[in-house]
């Protein structure tokens, strides 16, 4: 969960208007190709990490609260122009990021 936060802060600050379904629809795409190719690996080469849905689930969550994080950020006066810094995309003025 802790390793997939940093995706769900970094995701917002990709997209022009973030959204929770947006970011945890990316965090869990993320999730499900690192477990199928897990299982490509553990076919052809016979080893490694077993996948498991409950990575794939803790994975989404895991980005589900790095966007809380974002957000949170992104509203904190301070630290919302250090956000705005590492932007893609700048913020169009009167919209909301949730």
């Amino acid at each position: 969960m802790i390793v997939f936060a940093p995706l769900g802060i970094l995701i917002p600050l990709l997209m022009r208007q973030p959204s929770w379904v947006k970011v945890v629809f990316a965090a869990a795409a993320v999730s499900l190709a690192i477990e199928l190719l897990r299982i490509v690996t553990d076919g052809l080469f016979g080893g490694g990490h077993v996948a498991d849905v409950n990575d794939f689930l803790w994975n989404t969550v895991g980005g589900a609260v790095g966007f809380a994080i974002f957000l949170v950020m992104s509203r904190a006066p301070g630290l919302s122009r250090l956000v705005e810094l590492f932007r893609w995309h700048p913020a169009t003025r009167g919209t909301r990021t949730a």
